[in-house]
């Protein structure tokens, strides 16, 4: 009899401990049917597509892709039959997502997730460059669900902290979590989702130590590097000081400036050809972005004229802004003071018009910077 009684009550606990395990289920929004699989953002597709972001700092745990959208797209709403159903019951679900970086003020960025027929919609403000889960809320299942969907509502910003950022508002989406432990406030670790999601508990292997290998270190430089900057001066008649100031060389020539982890970055596709103002091309400067030249360094003091000529719709201030570094050296820190010392506003129209302003500068190291509420050229 005590036999049985223990065989029973072991049973019992087993039985409840199973009961006791929360259900996680993760779901990929990039297995929605009908996405194309792209390395790069694609803004002339009308809807969403799987984009590639396997980049270790964006991390994309969930499966290599997230899916993307830009505002100009009119199909945003896509769908998902899910393998196996997701069990009846209350669960709490979270959306993890990437960017805006930059919100524009008094805007949101907005998600719908359509889950057994109950709607859910994630909004939020400003993200980061890398992927993050949302607030969690709460669904009741009454039902098996077998479909999820989900819509974009709303565009609220830019940047995703790539190398071309794109011209167009963005959403990016990756995986819903969903949990039936109510008192679970956030999501697993990346290192616990990886084993969740191979059916093991999440503590499977225990964290290993790291190691360096001596032939994984960079090797030695020949010679020491010589560090020349771009200097701003008057060359062969040259009254102009800014390198490459008519875009003809194209962007790779002191415009594509990655540095700062700007917003956005110029490539070649921002040249216009179709109504420059002389030469071959104008420059687009994208709306709300702030991009900048590659800092570029004034040898002695000057008196100096910045002057462009501009087109296009809405306020713009053309600025010149000085950064306090006064070695040759790389810039190393972080955080490098800089001050607005030229600064030129007006408003641009369909035709061409100038924009200029003079002033004296000390030797030191500049760039330009655009400030701009719609898209000029």
């Amino acid at each position: 009899n005590e036999t049985m009684l223990l065989k029973s009550l072991l049973f019992f606990l087993t039985q409840l401990s199973a009961e006791n395990k929360p259900t996680r289920i993760y779901i990929e929004a990039e297995d929605c049917q009908g996405l194309q699989r792209l390395a790069w953002d694609n803004e002339e597709l009308d809807g969403w597509y799987a984009r590639i972001s396997t980049c270790r700092y964006y991390g994309a745990p969930g499966r290599t892709c997230h899916a993307a959208i830009h505002e100009n797209a009119t199909k945003r709403t896509i769908k998902q039959e899910l393998r196996q159903p997701v069990p009846a019951g209350k669960y709490n679900v979270f959306l993890r997502t990437l960017g805006p970086r930059h919100a524009e003020e008094g805007k949101s960025t907005s998600v719908k997730v359509v889950l057994g027929g109950q709607e859910l919609v994630f909004e939020w403000e400003k993200g980061r460059k890398n992927f993050l889960w949302q607030a969690p809320q709460t669904v009741e299942l009454k039902k098996p669900a077998t479909e999820v969907s989900f819509t974009a509502l709303k565009f609220g910003g830019f940047g995703h902290g790539v190398m071309y950022e794109t011209h167009n508002r963005s959403i990016w989406i990756d995986t819903l979590f969903l949990t039936s432990d109510l008192n679970e406030k956030e999501p697993p670790t990346v290192e616990a989702e990886t084993f969740l999601r191979a059916g093991r508990a999440a503590d499977a292997v225990s964290p290993r130590p790291a190691f360096v290998a001596d032939d994984q270190k960079t090797p030695r430089a020949i010679g020491k590097p010589e560090l020349q900057p771009i200097v701003l001066r008057e060359k062969e008649g040259r009254k102009n000081m800014w390198p490459n100031s008519s875009l003809e060389l194209g962007m790779n020539d002191g415009w594509s400036f990655g540095g700062y982890a700007q917003a956005y970055v110029f490539t070649d596709e921002d040249l216009d050809k179709a109504n420059p103002f002389h030469g071959t091309y104008s420059l687009r400067v994208p709306a709300k972005k702030s991009p900048f030249s590659r800092p570029c360094y004034l040898p002695e003091d000057s008196d100096v004229t910045l002057s462009t000529y501009v087109r296009g719709s809405g306020p713009v201030s053309l600025q010149l802004i000085h950064v306090e570094h006064d070695s040759l050296e790389p810039f190393r820190g972080r955080r490098i003071p800089i001050e607005t010392v030229l600064n030129k506003k007006g408003t641009a129209v369909s035709a061409w018009k100038r924009l200029s302003v003079s002033g004296t500068l000390t030797k030191g190291w500049y760039y330009i910077k655009c400030i701009n509420a719609e898209p000029i050229w």
